[in-house]
């Protein structure tokens, strides 16, 4: 059971680069991060199996160096509908009489959406709709087909939708902020990336500047520096709003051969999808004696 891949709300967050609703406001979505349940929803919807998710998207205990803030260790467990009002009150949003939050006689109201069949994400946002309605926060979940599914998380024409991003295979984070946090990694609303992930839309000169700074030296104080300049932001704006850290699971047949990666010795990602993971445990392959 490798835990490595974090579940996430992606939000499309940027104004400039075409984005629209509610969830384009920092402060909805910094509302939306405390008031779910993650605990419910990695036992509910995920069968107990993930790991605790975090908002500096490192992939702890491996990337211990590269957390500058213990506190952007771990997302909030448990949900907290006083401190969801409290950030939309300080942000001028008032609760109706219907027990939602709005601004300018406007209700609050979200799209979010995941893959049919996808039980665990279609299970997770059922779970979030309820947990945010707790909060005064209207989220509408729905299913939709592949297709509908893929389309606008590419061209951005979205306002929530439950995702997946993936881990880095290394020690370091920076591919993750790379892929998944720099401006040249997005795109405007209708179009789709030329290169990198980032279905956000998340824009934010201090992040390119840092990411940038990381690539730029080997050096591991340097690198340091950079990465906490970027889980500042990026903790503060949750473009993604981590919900777990997903698990996958390996199974291997030790009846012919032996060297498969173990707990003990986990000398490669033992998970099939990962082609150059996959040729480095053949490598370690013996016929068993």
């Amino acid at each position: 059971n490798n835990q490595q891949d974090p579940t996430v709300i992606v939000t499309c967050s940027s104004t400039d680069l075409g984005c629209t609703g509610p969830q384009t406001d920092p402060a909805v979505r910094q509302a939306i991060n405390v008031a779910i349940d993650r605990a419910t929803i990695a036992s509910k919807a995920f069968a107990g199996l993930p790991a605790k998710s975090n908002p500096a998207f490192v992939l702890l205990p491996r990337d211990e160096q590269w957390l500058a803030d213990k506190a952007n260790g771990e997302s909030p467990q448990s949900p907290d509908a006083a401190e969801a009002g409290s950030i939309l009150e300080a942000a001028g949003y008032t609760k109706g009489s219907d027990g939602f939050y709005g601004k300018g006689g406007k209700a609050i109201e979200l799209d979010l959406f995941s893959p049919d069949g996808w039980t665990d994400y279609n299970d997770a946002a059922k779970l979030i709709s309820e947990e945010a309605a707790q909060a005064g926060i209207r989220i509408n979940a729905r299913t939709v087909s592949d297709a509908e599914y893929w389309t606008p998380i590419s061209n951005g024409q979205f306002q929530l939708a439950l995702y997946g991003l993936t881990q880095s295979l290394v020690a370091d984070p920076f591919s993750n902020y790379s892929q998944y946090f720099a401006t040249k990694s997005t795109a405007k609303v209708g179009d789709s990336p030329v290169s990198g992930q980032n279905y956000a839309r998340y824009s934010n000169p201090a992040v390119d500047k840092a990411v940038d700074a990381a690539a730029a030296t080997p050096d591991v104080p340097a690198k340091q520096r950079a990465y906490a300049a970027v889980q500042t932001e990026i903790a503060r704006d949750l473009p993604y709003i981590p919900v777990v850290l997903n698990a996958s699971q390996a199974f291997f047949n030790v009846k012919k051969f032996s060297g498969w990666p173990t707990e003990s010795d986990l000398y490669a990602n033992p998970l099939p999808y990962l082609s150059v993971a996959s040729a480095v445990v053949h490598t370690h392959l013996k016929p068993a004696k």
